[in-house]
């Protein structure tokens, strides 16, 4: 197979949310330059009968996909989860490209996300310490003299993003230092400079509580010393916190307005704001409700 180097596809996954999808694709075919991009869908299996009208539903409306160079679609006959589906797909495309956008089926963007995550794959393609691009940021508070349009953070995100394929094959999908990570507390905290939340996650997904490629994705940066560049105004929206997906809760804490401007000028100097951090871990800070419950688990 010839590695297909300069070319960025755009991977979507999806499942048997039809209305989201249609959002999805709808926003994704108004972005600036879409015209270059090949879409790439993987579509996951219904688990019972009742789920296939809305996955084969799902599947007529990627097909439909506009203003893409191309649209290519992977259509599983049973249900891998998510989980499986993400690793699996990207383990493929990676086989063939060495950059790819990567998104799930309830994201909107702005009309740059494209023109972004083009120009900080080139940018950031032979600085290691990158590891991943992300077009949403949490809404948090910047510190009044903090210039940049974008930040490097400790914590990856799992909605509109990139990366590049030398970074994906370090992933660890068994996570086999698992016995060490769990016995050896500075590990954890070092991995909790995202937020408290993710060591949790981490015991959550070897438990078989939950099935998350996207924790362990986050722990691979850790790992490598990876950092996410990510914006200052999020370029991405998630509108699937209607308890219309599997893995998230209802809730509005994650809204955010989108930029409808682009700023190109990408960082050069690649750091840690340890401010803007604090910010990022106080958002996802437990309440003492849930320390509580997280003690007795």
């Amino acid at each position: 197979m010839i590695l297909r180097a300069e070319e960025i596809p755009v991977v979507l996954f999806v499942f048997k949310r039809p209305e989201h999808t249609q959002r999805t694709v709808d926003s994704l075919s108004r972005n600036i330059g879409i015209g270059k991009h090949e879409l790439i869908v993987f579509s996951d299996g219904p688990r019972n009968s009742e789920e296939s009208l809305k996955v084969n539903s799902v599947r007529d409306i990627v097909s439909g996909a506009r203003n893409f160079a191309k649209v290519t679609i992977h259509k599983n006959d049973k249900n891998m989860g998510l989980a499986t589906s993400v690793i699996s797909g990207l383990n493929k495309v990676f086989m063939e490209y060495e950059q790819a956008v990567i998104l799930e089926d309830d994201l909107e963007f702005s009309p740059h996300f494209l023109e972004f995550m083009v120009s900080a794959l080139s940018k950031y393609k032979n600085t290691n310490q990158v590891f991943s691009v992300s077009g949403y940021g949490v809404p948090i508070r910047f510190p009044e003299n903090y210039q940049n349009n974008y930040y490097f953070s400790h914590r990856s995100s799992s909605w509109g993003w990139a990366s590049w394929r030398d970074r994906w094959a370090l992933a660890d999908w068994e996570v086999r230092d698992y016995a060490e990570f769990r016995s050896n507390k500075a590990i954890q905290s070092g991995f909790n400079k995202g937020g408290a939340d993710l060591s949790r996650m981490m015991k959550k997904q070897m438990n078989g509580e939950i099935d998350s490629w996207a924790i362990r994705w986050a722990y691979t940066h850790y790992k490598n010393n990876g950092l996410c560049l990510t914006p200052v105004i999020p370029l991405v929206r998630n509108t699937g916190a209607d308890q219309s997906g599997t893995h998230m809760r209802k809730t509005s804490i994650y809204d955010v307005e989108i930029s409808e401007k682009y700023f190109a000028e990408l960082p050069d100097k690649i750091y840690i704001d340890e401010k803007i951090m604090e910010e990022v871990q106080r958002f996802f800070k437990p309440t003492p409700i849930k320390r509580i419950l997280n003690y007795f688990r």
